[in-house]
């Protein structure tokens, strides 16, 4: 890693976070195959915030379960 120029450990954070992001949708889709993409979607900002700032930032969105 010490190796690698700043802007190829910038674009490694990058995928390993979008790959995170995919298993977590994954995740709760497997979990709830009902759910829309909405619904994937607010799960899984809800699971990476945290209930307060999910209510904090959209309270007027679902709690939906993940």
């Amino acid at each position: 890693m010490r190796s690698m120029g700043g802007s190829r450990r910038i674009e490694m954070v990058v995928e390993m976070s979008a790959a995170a992001d995919a298993l977590t949708r994954a995740g709760i889709r497997s979990r709830h195959p009902d759910y829309s993409d909405d619904d994937v979607r607010l799960t899984a900002w809800r699971l990476r915030w945290g209930d307060d700032l999910y209510r904090a930032a959209l309270p007027d969105a679902p709690i939906l379960p993940a």
